[in-house]
């Protein structure tokens, strides 16, 4: 999972709050994890989450020069405006066969707190947007930050989506009434071939890392709104451990 790939003709993409910065990397360090996996001959999916600018400025040219084509996942609301995809270059990210889904509509914080209703309707006009600008079925999306309960999973799988991808690290196929339920291993800023090669080798750094999230996602799930109050204090435990 890969969120902004910037370079110098084109440093600002995406969100820029402080949380969304610590995933944007430098083209350099993407074009090297490129490189890697080219040469492990690994089989594996690129998922790019909310919609950046440079999914069309930066990535999706890399990609293609490897032979690989992308998921991008869209958070429909903000196409158009600063730092986004507009309507245009989304549609020809889809001509050239990269494929497109959605990221919700609004890319709330957390979408587990919501009414189911307004879960259902924030999914439902994202993929109806995308389907609209694309001319093509939307079947694929991504949960904007991560966050999962059957009150999510239930309300995507009513929109349409058959195949939803959220932030637990494991690579395990989960099944939720029909819909498939794929995990990510999120790449952040600094993280160079090392860390990609733990992924793609290691066991036991999988394991420890999907430990990580399940004591995260528990913290959450305690600590209800008051978890994002506590969340850098949350994380430094939960990477100390």
């Amino acid at each position: 999972m890969y969120h902004c790939v910037l370079s110098k003709s084109y440093p600002l993409s995406g969100f820029q709050n402080e949380t969304a910065q610590e995933y944007k990397i430098d083209r350099k360090v993407f074009k090297s994890h490129l490189n890697f996996l080219i040469r492990k001959k690994v089989s594996i999916n690129f998922t790019f989450d909310d919609g950046g600018s440079s999914f069309y400025f930066v990535i999706a040219d890399l990609l293609e020069e490897f032979g690989f084509r992308g998921i991008f996942f869209i958070s429909t609301a903000y196409i158009g405006t600063p730092g986004f995809l507009s309507i245009n270059q989304l549609v020809e990210l889809h001509r050239r066969g990269h494929l497109i889904g959605s990221h919700s509509h609004s890319h709330y914080t957390d979408l587990t707190v919501l009414d189911r209703e307004v879960i259902y309707n924030d999914w439902k006009v994202s993929v109806d947007l995308l389907e609209r600008w694309l001319g093509d079925r939307v079947t694929i999306a991504s949960i904007p930050n991560g966050h999962s309960s059957r009150k999510v999973l239930k309300a995507a799988r009513d929109s349409g989506i058959l195949k939803l991808y959220d932030s637990k690290p494991t690579t395990t196929i989960r099944k939720f009434e029909g819909m498939e339920v794929h995990g990510r291993f999120a790449l952040r800023k600094g993280d160079e071939i090392e860390v990609l090669e733990l992924i793609y080798k290691s066991r036991l750094y999988r394991t420890k890392k999907l430990i990580r999230y399940i004591l995260l996602d528990l913290s959450r799930k305690i600590l209800g709104k008051y978890y994002f109050l506590m969340n850098k204090s949350v994380k430094v435990i939960c990477k100390k451990w």
